[in-house]
This record gives structure tokens, C-alpha cells and sequence, in this order.
């Protein structure tokens, strides 16, 4: 929001300007993590421009059984951010007719800048791992929509070739658990795959989601408490700028006069050559000239 204050009949002009700006942001990531072996060798082409890699094809094959991927780890980071600025600036000027000062002009400007952040870290974390008390889940294991395969699509335009399309945790699974990851490290049902905890691909699917994790010894999930709870979660800063100024402008009478006069000439030359005169009407732009 601004204003100016600027009347034909008065040396006194204002302006002043105020002004409001706030901003916000949420973000919630959960990174989930996962095994596959690559096999023990690969191919490497440097024939052409870009590089051919390949695979042998029981390595390929395996790509596509999820039995060979095994969940492994979880790791959240949230965020919520917000900010305000507040300004607001004025400047006042008195000019002078007939006077060795020409104007006095004085101003300044105030700005408060507020802002609050909220950041929990990078809390990773293990999932089941037959290790740490929890069965080791393959993505055999993994509940409807909670895998997704991906395929490389237009790698390098199409130009090289990629060993093959790989699985992941799917972008639903995610984003059910960005903010509260409990239900991600719950433990499978009890006796799920009891004798064989390091692979458990053979037990098939979850009924829900529930990969398993790490536990305190008191049997809580060892995992960091969803939100913004600890002392350095939240950072809070504020930044106050105020600045002012002066100016006055003088100098002799003649060379204000002057000037008025060269710039009357020439603006007047210039509308006598838009409209199509002769160079007689030159005149005034002598005179003016004259004058310096």
C-alpha cells in the first residue's frame, strides 16, 4: 500500500508506502530404504558416445522377483516454517522558488523481519532386520500398494541402454506415514514367519503395513517421537533494519534559470520537428544556448 501527497500549489510533497509480506512452508519426507544385490559382475561398452551397461541375465531376472529386495531402514525429516516481514517508508520534500536552495528532502524506512522454524533432523532407523528382534521382511512380504515398479524411462533420451527396471517403496506408503512413521515400524503379526526371521519371503503378504524396526529395552519403538518436541527443533529470528537520510539541493539562481529555459527550448524543438517545420524555427535553441 502506498500514497503520495503532491499538490500543484504547494512546495510540501509526501509519499510513504507500507507493506506486509508473510510466508509459510510444510514439508514431510520419509525416505525408505531397501536391499538388492547387483550381482557379481557387469558389462561396461565404451564403444560409442555414451556407455552400455549390462548384466547377465539371471542377474536381470532377478530384478523382477520381489523376494530379492529386503526393507531395511526409515528415516523421516519435517519441517513447518514461517515467516513475516513488515515495512513501511516516508519521505517528505519542500522546494524553494528564488533561493540558493533549490530543495530540502528527508526520509526513512523501518523493517521488522520475523521468522520461526521447526525442523526435526534425520531420524534413521532400522526396520526389521532379523537382528535387532524383528523378522526380515522382503518385499514378497509387502502389504497391496505398498511396492511400485519403476520403470527408467527415457534414460539419456533413449540413447543407453539400463541393466533392467528396479522396485521400490511406493510413493503412497510415503506419503501415509511422512509425518507419524509408527504404523511403518510396527512389527508383523506375532509367529508371522517364525524359523526362518531373516527372509521371509516365503510367509507372502502382510494383511497391513507393518515392516518392524528397533525397540528401547522397555519394548517401545526406539524411534524419534513424531513432531517438534525436543529444545532444538525450533530456531526463531528476528531482524530489525531502520535507516533515514537527508538531502538538500542549492546552487546559484542563473544556473536553475537556465536550465528551465534550455529544457522549455528543447522540448519546444522537439514538437515543432514532429510536426513537420523548417529549420528556421531553429531560434529558441540558440537563445537557450546563449544562456549558458
Amino acid at each position: 500500500m502506498s500514497f503520495a501527497w503532491t499538490p500543484v500549489d504547494s512546495h510540501l510533497s509526501l509519499k510513504g508506502s507500507l507493506q506486509r509480506v508473510d510466508s509459510r512452508q510444510i514439508y514431510d519426507r520419509l525416505d525408505i530404504f531397501r536391499d538388492i544385490g547387483f550381482g557379481q559382475s557387469f558389462g561396461l561398452d565404451l564403444r560409442d558416445d555414451l556407455p552400455q551397461i549390462s548384466v547377465n541375465p539371471a542377474t536381470q531376472a532377478s530384478f523382477a522377483d520381489p523376494a530379492n529386495y529386503f526393507w531395511t531402514a526409515s528415516m523421516p525429516h519435517n519441517e513447518r516454517n514461517k515467516g513475516r516481514l513488515d515495512a513501511g517508508q516516508f519521505d517528505a520534500e519542500y522546494t524553494f522558488d528564488n533561493s540558493f536552495f533549490r530543495s530540502v528532502k528527508v526520509g526513512g524506512r523501518y523493517a521488522k523481519r520475523t521468522e520461526r522454524d521447526l525442523s526435526n533432523g534425520y531420524n534413521w532407523s532400522a526396520l526389521g532386520r532379523g537382528w535387532n528382534g524383528d523378522p526380515q521382511l522382503t518385499y514378497a512380504n509387502a502389504a497391496p500398494g505398498d511396492v511400485a515398479n519403476h520403470a527408467f524411462k527415457d534414460f539419456f533420451r533413449g540413447e543407453t541402454t539400463l541393466p533392467g527396471n528396479l522396485m521400490f517403496a511406493s510413493e503412497s506408503l510415503a506419503s501415509r506415514f511422512n509425518v507419524n512413521r509408527t504404523g511403518l515400524v510396527t512389527a508383523p503379526p506375532a509367529g508371522f514367519c517364525t524359523g526362518r526371521e531373516f527372509d521371509c519371503s516365503a510367509s507372502g503378504p502382510l494383511p497391513v503395513t507393518g515392516y518392524g524396526g528397533q525397540f528401547n529395552p522397555d519394548g517401545t519403538l526406539a524411534i524419534r517421537q513424531p513432531g517438534f518436541i525436543l529444545p532444538g527443533d525450533q530456531v526463531d529470528n528476528r531482524t530489525v533494519n531502520t535507516a533515514g537520510y537527508a538531502l538538500v539541493r542549492f546552487g546559484p539562481q542563473g544556473t536553475r534559470a537556465a536550465s528551465r529555459v534550455t529544457s522549455a527550448c528543447a522540448s519546444c524543438m522537439s514538437r515543432t520537428r514532429a510536426a513537420g517545420s523548417s529549420s528556421r524555427m531553429a531560434g529558441p535553441s540558440s537563445s537557450a544556448t546563449a544562456l549558458r
